[in-house]
């Protein structure tokens, strides 16, 4: 694969372009430099290619030695970067990212290069997910190439965010201040200007009075403004076009117009105009950041160091360094830094960062601990089983990080208008001075200032990404976490509500109630097999018999299959489930439908029947579901009565029970044939197809690996009222983003043609661009209100994270 003569990016299988440069015929990599090299050669200019320093080489070639560690499969495997059937997937952050079009500037031209297969950036967060293939292109050679764009990348790894932010944010309150400042001083000295050409002013005070503002809105235009240069500047070389491009051309045009009419001692003056636009388009950039940031703090950071036991001394020691096994101390108002069991000490622990609950749960010698719990109160000792990215923290992380990357159809439509916009601006703007030079050559410098500030897109820019920003943050606090960000659309649209039972709307921790043994063998060692059998499962039930478990007592060969499981204990092969298991004809003796049955290859040795409590909140959630009109159904694998029983005590009539994992996408593909939109809540192995194959789709925190990757959101809380405040917030969010982008349509439809026609002054352009962008972020900004979850307890799985 050859590369470009002129720029040195690859050039793509099929695309055949080239210059004749110095004799001979060149390849090109677009028709962008296909005409740039054209241009040269035509000035006579070829002599550019053969002084220049050295030939074009591709970015990888001179890389720093930082980048190409990144290259390393122990770095990549370090820094989150995962297998997938597409290559390699990597989470990134991406640093200088202005408004919607640098995103689309960015994806356009890394999708491009060879061996990228997908590159999805989400402009409120400056987060991207990376897919490539490192048989053909580095993922050095992909940082170097954003680079060569104008902005940095490097791994996201959580707490980057926050650091970053934290320094805009400095540097934008620096600006921010010296904007406001300016504007101050300089409106004052322009209300004595317009008084004065209505009133009449000495020519030196006038004259005073201009210099005066020149000077104080100078630092205001080179200082607080010079993000907006830099980033039309990056636009610029990558002949593209974003919302910094108006913005710094508005200013520049109305400096020098006000600096020409000052050294004249005439005409009119903007420097009023000038710092008032950078001032209010500071404070948009400032919500927005506030935005960003909220959406950041919503997860936790785990502390870097911890005291690791040497006996009972306790060492101070970085956490990267713990191994399982290690044991530490966490002392009272500390955060846990790594999953583990609790080894001695008995107290309060907050788990709120990951499951939305605000009540702290009771921990005792032998429960899990989560990173990111606090210890609220007396010193325990915990053994290290996670450290990491193996944690559950870091699964939060890394599925809220998925969420972020991805982009709503919303999302991507404003995109494409925001970029598309930016290039009719420029052209209306040109349009406007053409025909007022014509007309009133006096009007046309002011008429098109205002054209160009009023029709800057900001609004438009910010309509999504803030209003995502802030749900996902809002989501968050109240004990969801969505793994892909796409699923506020289908959720929003939700027409039928789905439900499996065991687990979902049970809270997954069956108790046995009753037993007994339908042979001579001991009810004792019934328990034991039993609890062999089901010691690697993974279904809710298998926790009734985890008491019962005997160190001596294995299971091997198990096989799990609708309704039950099977395997080989102590040489004998063991069955135990449902009555719809056992379809092969086994004397079932007194085996009531809903019991759990243990045999033999035989005959039948016990019966367990067990219960399993309702999760908190599920009747009055189920109430107000219906109420809102949503229809209810149970979808069950259970064959027994149970179903049904729990749709009488709910009122739900759709129930099904016994349903295979067939059955299940059946039914929910003939909601879909019917025009239903499906929201799907399920827990088990058995509901990951369903779960994927529904619109959207929440799992439980407490189920299956398998369950929580085919979701699209995992529910951290055990309160069931989450449900209805995530569809609620769904809602509201469609909503907000609908109020945003046809505000900013419609504020841009109607202030451009006034603009145009010379009835808006620089002025009240500036301040009515600035003011649009001001509604739309705080408007999403009100999607976090009440964002505290409320007093409930939480019961998390520890279960490795997806």
């Amino acid at each position: 694969m050859s590369d470009c003569f002129h720029c040195g990016l690859p050039v793509l299988p099929g695309f055949n372009q080239s210059v004749v440069l110095m004799g001979e015929p060149r390849t090109m990599c677009c028709p962008g430099c296909a005409a740039v090299a054209q241009t040269i050669a035509d000035s006579g200019l070829e002599d550019y290619y053969r002084f220049r320093k050295a030939d074009a080489v591709r970015p990888d070639a001179a890389l720093p030695e930082e980048l190409e560690l990144y290259d390393r499969d122990d770095i990549q495997s370090a820094i989150g970067s995962e297998e997938t059937g597409q290559g390699r997937s990597l989470g990134i952050h991406i640093d200088g990212i202005r408004c919607s079009a640098c995103s689309w500037l960015i994806e356009r031209r890394i999708s491009r290069l060879p061996g990228v297969t997908a590159i999805t950036i989400n402009t409120a967060s400056h987060r991207a997910q990376l897919i490539w293939q490192p048989g053909i292109i580095s993922l050095s050679r992909i940082f170097s190439a954003i680079f060569d764009l104008g902005y940095r990348a490097a791994p996201w790894q959580p707490g980057d965010d926050e650091t970053t932010m934290a320094r805009n944010k400095k540097a934008l309150q620096k600006r921010l201040g010296l904007a406001g400042l300016g504007m101050m001083q300089v409106m004052m000295y322009a209300v004595g200007l317009y008084v004065g050409a209505f009133q009449g002013m000495a020519a030196e005070h006038e004259s005073f009075l201009r210099w005066v503002s020149l000077l104080i809105a100078t630092p205001v235009l080179f200082y607080s403004a010079s993000p907006f240069y830099l980033g039309a500047w990056r636009a610029l070389c990558n002949r593209s076009l974003t919302m910094d491009v108006p913005v710094s051309l508005a200013l520049f045009i109305a400096w020098f117009a006000s600096l020409g009419a000052t050294l004249q001692g005439g005409g009119e003056v903007y420097f009023d105009s000038v710092t008032m636009f950078t001032f209010f388009l500071l404070v948009s950039r400032y919500l927005e950041l506030t935005a960003r940031r909220e959406l950041n703090r919503s997860g936790a950071q785990l502390p870097l160091g911890t005291h690791r036991l040497d006996g009972d001394h306790p060492e101070l020691v970085a956490v990267a360094d713990l191994k399982r096994g290690d044991r530490i101390l966490i002392k009272g108002g500390e955060t846990i830094p790594v999953d583990g069991t609790l080894v001695s000490g008995r107290g309060q622990v907050s788990e709120a960062l990951l499951s939305g609950e605000s009540s702290a749960v009771v921990k005792a010698p032998g429960d899990k601990l989560l990173a990111g719990s606090i210890n609220q109160e007396q010193s325990l000792v915990l053994e290290v089983t996670a450290v990491g990215s193996e944690t559950w923290f870091a699964g939060l992380t890394r599925l809220q990080q998925s969420a972020l990357a991805e982009k709503p159809v919303f999302a991507r439509l404003a995109d494409r208008i925001a970029g598309a916009f930016v290039a009719a601006v420029l052209l209306l703007a040109g349009g406007v001075w053409l025909y007022w030079w014509q007309v009133d050559p006096d009007a046309a410098l002011t008429t098109t200032l205002a054209t160009l500030v009023v029709a800057c897109p900001c609004a438009l820019s910010l309509a999504t990404p803030t209003a995502i920003a802030s749900a996902l943050a809002a989501l968050n606090a109240r004990g969801v976490q969505l793994c892909r960000s796409r699923a506020l659309e289908p959720l929003a649209r939700v027409t039928d509500i789905v439900m499996d039972k065991t687990g979902t709307l049970t809270r997954g921790q069956p108790v046995i109630v009753a037993s007994r043994s339908l042979v001579s063998m001991p009810l004792e060692q019934c328990l034991a097999i039993a609890a062999a059998l089901e010691a690697r499962s993974g279904h809710p039930l298998a926790k009734a018999f985890a008491a019962h478990r005997a160190p001596e007592i294995m299971a091997s060969d198990l096989q799990a299959r609708f309704g039950g499981i099977e395997g080989v204990v102590n040489g004998e092969r063991y069955r135990l489930g449902n009555a719809g298991f056992f379809e092969d004809g086994l004397p079932s003796g007194d085996l009531l439908p809903g019991q759990i049955l243990l045999a033999d290859e035989q005959r039948p040795l016990a019966v367990f029947e067990l219960s399993d409590p309702l999760r908190s909140g599920v009747r009055t959630t189920c109430l107000a579901l219906r109420a809102e009109g949503f229809r209810l159904h149970i979808l069950s694998g259970d064959p027994g009565p149970g179903a049904a029983e729990l749709g009488r005590e709910l009122m739900i009539d759709l129930v099904t029970r016994g349903a295979s994992p067939r059955a299940k996408l059946d039914y929910v593909a003939d909601l879909h044939r019917q025009g239903r939109r499906v929201l799907m809540l399920g827990d088990g192995f058995n509901d990951a197809p369903v779960l994927a194959a529904a619109d959207v789709s929440l799992a439980m925190g407490e189920g299956t690996d398998l369950a929580k990757i085919s979701a699209d959101g995992i529910l951290t809380g055990e309160h069931f009222s989450i449900v209805s405040e995530a569809l609620d917030l769904a809602r509201r969010t469609r909503r907000v983003i609908r109020q945003n982008l046809s505000w900013a349509l419609i504020y841009n439809f109607t202030a451009i043609p006034l603009a145009a026609a010379g009835w808006v002054p620089p002025w009240l352009a500036a301040l009515g661009m600035s003011a649009s962008s001001l509604v739309v972020v705080i408007n999403a900004l009100r999607l976090q209100r009440n964002p505290q979850p409320r007093q409930r307890s939480a019961i998390l799985s520890p279960a490795t994270a997806p």
